[in-house]
């Protein structure tokens, strides 16, 4: 397992969206873990008794886990949702980085040639 992995949370709508939007967290979990096996995916549409719960179970149970990654993958229509406006704001707070799902590649990318082209002091 590399040494340096890069765990990344995704946020999006969940309620109100058909199977409670988890086709499209997969989906992004997939594109993340095809990017390399230096990434690790904290998917909160993985749990599967959250049906029925309010966005205070969520947040209680998913603002720890998000605090603990490096990047935050933003899905589609994450403005419009409550929960996922608090998980954009959690981690603007905490300095984590947020980036829509689409862009990730390239941000990380660019992140990752900024360090390698650091002068070694």
């Amino acid at each position: 397992m590399p040494r340096d992995r890069v765990r990344v949370y995704i946020a999006g709508p969940m309620r109100g969206y058909p199977q409670m939007n988890r086709p499209t967290f997969t989906a992004a979990e997939v594109i993340i873990l095809a990017l390399g096996d230096r990434f690790e995916v904290e998917n909160p549409a993985r749990c599967p008794d959250m049906d029925g719960w309010g966005t205070e179970e969520y947040m209680a149970r998913d603002l720890p886990l998000l605090r603990q990654c490096q990047w935050v993958a933003l899905l589609p229509g994450w403005q419009r949702s409550e929960g996922a406006r608090r998980e954009f704001a959690c981690a603007v707070a905490h300095g984590i980085p947020t980036v829509a799902i689409t862009e990730l590649e390239r941000a990380l990318d660019a992140v990752q040639e900024a360090k390698t082209s650091e002068p070694v002091s």
